[in-house]
């Protein structure tokens, strides 16, 4: 979809002998039909402007700290060791999840990182994030390529590969995050109708609590001790034990089902509050510390507020910060506070 701004002509702006009130009504028309042709712009450009209002109203500038009950969050690039060092205040996280830009795919609104230069780019954002996991502690990056003359780009998969041989992180899983929305798609490919999580970590030994994000059945079971699978801990829902069915927790599997925000807040993309939800119950404990490098609109923030863990966040746009503060000023009744 086009997203270039369509300038009307002198011509079309005024018309000889037309009184106001046709020029107003007709003016009204000509961005009706603007919206409706070019609705993904405009939605964008309305969050935008948002943030920025944010932005002034609060007064967020590039260097500040803020905190947020348990929450803190800073203005900066996660790319600096020294900013994430500073937000974090000496302390270790659990877990790090987030959405990093999109290559150029939002460029108006974050700056965006030229593709063929991103695995560069990410060196910076994963160094950081390894200096203050624990050695138990676990990455999750939310992120898909995007299409280019017809065909998808590969900096994610460069991008995946250096994580594991050049970096030395652990390839956990690739977990699948399924979008349900009204079919469509392009001349050559169908529209996308999932996302990547990757799971990074450190060492084997991580924290894991997959029955916290279980649902209840009447068809689960557990496998014998002299199953290979015992120790894969896999309550299947579908088929029939030798001990017989009973009621319990089943475990899901690695794809979830989860639909887009449809929050009307500052930012142009964000993901909705089931997605960083899911990983920190499975994989965090009560008031571990979680981190987001790019926090975005604070959605992992109201996350671990409500589910009881410490949210350290770093913003680089100073008009997301202002979307943070005052989301999470109207979700929980508390001001945020300037502390540096």
């Amino acid at each position: 979809m086009s997203t270039q701004k369509i300038t009307p002509t002198r011509k079309d702006k005024i018309k000889r002998g037309e009184s106001r009130p046709d020029r107003m009504k007709r003016n009204q028309e000509v961005g009706d039909k603007y919206q409706r042709d070019h609705p993904e712009y405009c939605r964008n450009r309305m969050r935008k402007l948002r943030a920025e209002e944010l932005r002034k109203e609060w007064g967020t500038e590039v260097g500040q700290m803020w905190q947020c009950g348990e929450h803190r969050v800073i203005c900066g690039d996660c790319t600096d060791p020294a900013v994430v060092q500073r937000v974090m205040g000496g302390e270790k996280a659990t877990i790090a999840f987030t959405s990093p830009p999109y290559a150029e795919q939002r460029k108006a609104h974050y700056g965006g990182i030229n593709a063929d230069k991103y695995v560069e780019w990410w060196d910076g954002v994963q160094s950081s994030v390894r200096s203050i996991l624990y050695d138990q502690g676990c990455f999750f990056v939310n992120i898909k390529e995007h299409c280019d003359n017809g065909e998808r780009h590969l900096y994610v998969s460069d991008l995946l590969t250096t994580m594991k041989r050049k970096w030395n992180w652990l390839f956990v899983d690739e977990l699948i995050w399924f979008k349900p929305g009204i079919p469509g798609g392009w001349d050559n490919r169908f529209r996308d109708r999932f996302e990547r999580i990757f799971h990074f970590s450190i060492s084997k030994k991580i924290k894991f609590n997959p029955l916290s994000v279980g649902t209840e059945s009447d068809k689960t079971f557990t496998y014998s001790s002299k199953n290979k699978l015992a120790n894969a801990g896999d309550n299947v829902q579908l088929f029939e034990a030798a001990n017989g069915e009973k009621k319990g927790t089943a475990r899901p599997g690695n794809v979830i089902e989860i639909g887009a925000n449809q929050e009307k807040l500052g930012q142009a993309v964000m993901f909705p509050l089931g997605l960083p939800t899911f990983f920190i119950k499975a994989y965090s404990d009560q008031s571990d510390i979680i981190l987001d490098p790019f926090l975005g609109s604070g959605t992992t923030m109201i996350a671990c507020e409500n589910l009881g863990r410490k949210c350290r966040g770093c913003e680089i746009d100073p008009g997301y910060i202002g979307v943070i503060l005052q989301r999470y000023k109207d979700t929980f009744k508390v001001e945020p506070v300037l502390i540096e």
